[in-house]
């Protein structure tokens, strides 16, 4: 497995320093829709937004790209910005680091990513929950998503989903879909979807045709 930093509007930054002497890779992207989803489930994964177009900055946060993105996050700006620092902390995203020449405390933020992957994910996955009205979903579709979020970036069992809302030994196979179906619904319009692969395992995925004009609070 792979230890991918996904660097976003990073080309005024010299980020060569991040990576030295680490066995990390680099991937450079110009917008979220470019992040491979399959990718990142076979891989260890971080998003690292740079920024020194405040405005470009803003406008990503009107949008649902960042708050659905479920990858552990980071910001380097390229000078301190206060408008922007808020806007991390009301998304809670509280990983905001100022351009260094070493990028040390960057680097060290990485380290422990990394080293604390599942927990910061899971993390992630709650905090992601914070934007989801309960009062949208019945009690069953809310528990699915409560589950789910809880690990945003991996596959789960149908097993897995009706003992967790049925108990164990219960058959409900037809209800769980009919549960996924709506929530899909319902989700799309919120920018995430519940995907299903050819196994039968369901995860959260992106709704990227929705998304990318999609206001916050619209």
């Amino acid at each position: 497995m792979k230890r991918i930093i996904y660097t976003l509007n990073a080309g005024a930054f010299n980020l060569d320093p991040l990576f030295n002497g680490t066995d990390w890779e680099r991937i450079n992207i110009d917008t979220i829709s470019q992040i491979d989803y399959q990718f990142t489930k076979e891989n260890t994964c971080v998003l690292l937004v740079c920024g020194t177009d405040g405005q470009k900055l803003k406008e990503m946060f009107s949008t649902f790209e960042l708050t659905t993105c479920n990858l552990p996050t980071a910001f380097l700006l390229g000078h301190e910005n206060q408008e922007i620092i808020n806007l991390c902390y009301n998304f809670d995203f509280s990983n905001i680091f100022i351009n260094t020449v070493d990028h040390l405390l960057l680097k060290t933020h990485l380290k422990y990513t990394f080293s604390n992957y599942e927990m910061v994910v899971r993390n992630n996955g709650q905090k992601w929950l914070k934007h989801i009205d309960p009062n949208n979903f019945t009690k069953k579709e809310f528990q699915i998503i409560e589950y789910i979020a809880q690990a945003p970036l991996t596959e789960l069992s149908r097993e897995d989903l009706q003992s967790f809302i049925w108990g164990q030994g219960k058959k409900t196979t037809n209800k769980l879909d009919v549960h996924i179906c709506n929530l899909r619904k319902k989700l799309t319009d919120q920018s995430v979807i519940i995907q299903t692969n050819e196994r039968g395992k369901v995860s959260l995925g992106i709704s990227r045709d929705s998304y990318l004009n999609k206001k916050v609070g619209a």
